[in-house]
């Protein structure tokens, strides 16, 4: 094996907000010294697209972050988390398999495309209603409740609980920050007891009279006379409503601001609207809503000839990954119209997103009804665009667009 990696990033790199809203200049410099740069938790950084693509599929690679050494950021949020055991996002096979095989059976592509319409009308009422003002902010008026309210009709919440669901998807959102200070991670967890007790009154009802939502399709999935407990229902729905509101809506604000930074893109997907579906793979290449997503290493080995033990974490750039020159010409490029997007934004193996044709159906119905309603569509004079600070993960808290 050769010897460590040559680039070493230091605590104040890792939490400096400053990389959090924007990572790509650290990326480009750990891409111009080597493949691998070394943190001062003891863990590695990955940034090419073929490194990042075999360690998520690599089952060696473990997804537990309690199997990582003390002291890691994963492992220190992990054992915060009173119910990860029943969180298929932290299980590896076959205890992963179970689950995602169980909730498969609720979530298939035929659901999801007949929800096609809903979220096409929800979109439209979003917009109905800052029709005729002169700007508005485009995350809390339509990025943000747009796949909060989709994803709680599609676990049959009713839609006077929307409002609380938004409330308590913020709420998680700011616990997956492993800096985040004790009182502030305090709340965060109220707010997952919230939820799930929450969600057990509803798997209650729902057991003594079943509908079509997906609650009732997850207290109905079996397999081989195997079904989910109540508690597996219920951090399932958290994840569902957590993961399907912060990315989702980082995909919307971050696909929508890159088209107002490039007017000539934007103008070529309305000249040609049917691009529509290859933008949004461009969005989520060029500006991903998760920018790394890490694993553990359960034995010794190396990534690019850098020597790795058991216990350290590896944080997959999957930003880095989706600009690698080698994989993508001009890749600090955004282009609605690039062929052979190969972008690694839902991660890869067996822990591919789940929901990802869900988000994909927000983002083209969302951001195509968007383009429709207003032909002046953007950016505000003096326009107001503030990143979200969230480690993993690159959105925006505000983006005030002008359509008159």
């Amino acid at each position: 094996m050769k010897g460590p990696s040559p680039y070493e990033i230091p605590v104040s790199e890792l939490v400096d907000p400053e990389n959090l809203r924007d990572p790509y200049p650290q990326i480009e410099r750990i891409r111009a010294v080597c493949p691998v740069a070394h943190n001062a938790f003891g863990g590695f950084h990955v940034v090419s697209h073929g490194e990042v693509s075999r360690i998520l599929r690599d089952r060696s690679m473990s997804r537990d972050p309690l199997k990582a050494d003390a002291g890691s950021p994963t492992r220190v949020l992990a054992e915060r988390v009173n119910d990860i055991e029943s969180n298929m996002l932290f299980a590896d096979p076959p205890a992963h398999t179970r689950l995602r095989g169980l909730v498969n059976k609720a979530f298939t592509p035929r659901a999801l495309e007949a929800m096609r319409p809903r979220v096409g009308a929800i979109a439209d009422a979003l917009l109905d209603a800052v029709a005729g003002q002169a700007s508005f902010d485009l995350m809390p008026a339509f990025a943000g409740p747009l796949p909060t309210m989709v994803i709680a009709e599609m676990l049959g919440i009713d839609p006077g609980d929307h409002a609380r669901f938004k409330q308590w998807s913020d709420g998680l959102a700011k616990g997956l920050d492993p800096f985040l200070a004790d009182a502030e991670r305090a709340q965060v967890q109220r707010v997952r007891a919230e939820i799930i007790e929450f969600f057990r009154g509803v798997i209650a009802s729902r057991r003594g009279n079943p509908g079509s939502d997906l609650t009732s399709g997850l207290v109905a999935a079996q397999e081989g006379g195997d079904r989910l407990t109540d508690s597996e229902i219920a951090v399932t729905c958290r994840l569902l409503l957590v993961a399907g509101n912060v990315t989702t809506t980082d995909l919307i604000g971050n696909g929508v601001l890159a088209l107002l930074e490039h007017p000539a893109e934007m103008a070529r997907l309305r000249a040609e609207p049917g691009l529509i579906g290859n933008a949004v793979e461009e969005m989520l290449r060029y500006d991903p809503p998760v920018v790394a997503s890490s694993r553990t290493a359960t034995a010794e080995g190396e990534i690019c000839g850098v020597p790795v033990k058991a216990g350290q974490t590896i944080f997959t750039s999957l930003a880095g990954a989706n600009r690698d020159p080698e994989v993508h010409a001009d890749p600090g490029v955004f282009d609605v119209t690039r062929k052979g997007i190969d972008h690694l934004s839902f991660g890869g193996g067996v822990h591919f997103c789940l929901g990802a044709n869900l988000a994909r159906l927000e983002a083209v119905e969302g951001i195509g009804a968007l383009l429709r309603r207003f032909p002046r569509l953007r950016l505000a004079d003096a326009a107001k665009i503030v990143r979200s600070v969230r480690p993993g993960f690159r959105g925006l808290e505000a983006l005030r667009v002008a359509v008159d």
